[in-house]
C-alpha cells in the first residue's frame, strides 16, 4: 500500500468544508510526491478508521474543518523509508502549506446571526444570519443552500443583495440547533457549525 489518503470526520453531507480541504491537500501531495500506486489515493470519512471516528477530528469537527493526512505506512518497506527521509518530510511539509495557501486564498466563508425576533409566544420566529464569502463580499452558490434545525431541513429565504439568509420557526420552550450549509462562488463551503437557540 503506497499511496495517499486524506480523511475528515464523519458523514461528507455534514462535513463540507472539510472535503474542499481534504481534496486541495491530495491534489497537492499526488502533484509534489511520487508513490508507487495512485489507484487508491482518496478522500475517505475516518468512519472508516473507528465507528466514531478519529478523537482528535470528532474534538475538533464543531469548531473548525479538519483532515488528517496520510503519505506513508509502516506496514511499506519503500513507503516507511521514504518517512525517515529529510527531504520527502519537506516535500510532505509543503504540500499541506500549498494546501492550506490554496484553501484560504478560497475564502472561509461564515454565517453570523444577527437577528432574532419573536413575532408573539404562540407564533413563529424569525431569525437572520450574516453570510460572508470569506472575500469581502457575500458571493454564494443559490442553488447550494440547506438548512437545517434540529434533525430536519427547513424553508429559508436568501438575499443576495444584503447576503442575509432568514429563516421562520415555531416558537417552542426547547432550545432549538441551527446549521448553515451553503458554498462560496470559489468553490468553499460553510462549515456547519451548530448554533443553538
Amino acid at each position: 500500500m503506497d499511496f495517499p489518503l486524506v480523511y475528515y470526520w464523519g458523514d461528507a453531507s455534514e462535513n463540507p468544508a472539510s472535503i474542499d480541504f481534504a481534496n486541495l491537500l491530495l491534489e497537492e501531495m499526488l502533484t509534489d510526491m511520487k508513490f508507487e500506486d495512485t489507484d487508491g489515493a482518496g478522500v475517505y470519512s475516518d468512519f472508516l478508521i473507528y465507528s466514531e471516528g478519529t478523537s482528535v477530528l470528532r474534538n475538533t469537527f464543531q469548531i473548525l474543518p479538519g483532515i488528517i493526512g496520510e503519505v506513508g505506512y509502516f506496514s511499506n518497506s519503500i513507503s516507511e523509508a521514504r518517512m525517515k527521509d529529510k527531504n520527502f518530510n519537506r516535500l510532505e511539509a509543503q504540500s499541506y502549506f500549498k494546501a492550506i495557501t490554496r484553501y484560504a486564498a478560497k475564502g472561509l466563508p461564515k454565517a453570523i446571526p444577527i437577528v432574532t425576533k419573536t413575532e408573539d409566544l404562540i407564533g413563529d420566529s424569525l431569525i437572520v444570519f450574516k453570510l460572508t464569502d470569506g472575500s469581502g463580499g457575500h458571493e454564494f452558490e443559490a442553488y447550494a443552500f440547506r438548512v437545517g434545525l434540529n434533525d430536519s431541513t427547513v424553508d429559508f429565504e436568501w438575499n443576495d443583495s444584503s447576503g442575509e439568509l432568514s429563516i421562520k420557526y415555531k416558537n417552542s420552550y426547547e432550545v432549538i440547533e441551527f446549521k448553515i450549509y451553503g458554498r462560496n462562488l470559489s468553490g468553499n463551503s460553510l462549515h456547519p457549525r451548530k448554533w443553538k437557540f
